[in-house]
């Protein structure tokens, strides 16, 4: 895919990460005792910079985008697989800092390195039954030609009988042909 469609995935992931570091702080205003939240939501906001600074071909962006062009070929057998990708980034997403102290300023190397793992098990395992199922269907279509093919071989077979009894048999006149 070109650069656009890679920026597009990117920014969608540096939106992501912002909006839950925004929904973070909000959280931290509400349990002002909790100071996960408010650390989360550092921590959030940095990886996010981090994220929109990274030069596309930086090998753990590369391999995100690669993993997200591959379940979006996916879809197009089983649409589930986006809600399931999504699913797997928003928990992704909603733990960092929280779960675990994150003290990397935001590299998100580690955080890259974990979504697309996740990810990958997921879509290799769809291209897994896509690729059972394809070839279940080859073999149908391959069983259905050779039934097709025996079933012609039998037609014409029975044609040819039927032509050279008819060709044996005399031709007699038709009724109406004796009343002339």
């Amino acid at each position: 895919m070109g650069m656009i469609t890679d920026e597009v995935l990117r920014a969608q992931l540096v939106l992501a990460v912002t909006n839950s570091a925004k929904w973070r702080a909000r959280r931290a205003e509400q349990h002002p005792d909790d100071q996960r939240n408010i650390s989360s939501s550092y921590s959030l906001a940095a990886l996010a910079k981090r994220l929109d600074a990274l030069p596309v071909n930086n090998p753990h962006l590369a391999a995100y985008i690669q993993i997200m062009e591959r379940a979006v070929a996916v879809a197009v057998a089983k649409r589930s697989v986006l809600h399931d990708i999504s699913e797997i980034e928003s928990r992704c997403i909603g733990r960092y800092g929280f779960d675990y102290a994150q003290g990397d300023d935001g590299n998100p190397a580690p955080f890259l390195f974990v979504l697309t793992r996740e990810m990958t098990d997921l879509v290799e395992e769809e291209e897994e039954r896509i690729t059972e199922k394809k070839a279940g269907a080859d073999d149908a279509v391959r069983a259905g030609a050779a039934s097709g093919a025996a079933k012609e071989t039998t037609r014409q077979g029975a044609r040819e009988a039927s032509r050279k009894t008819r060709r044996g048999r005399r031709k007699r006149p038709s009724q109406g042909a004796l009343a002339h």
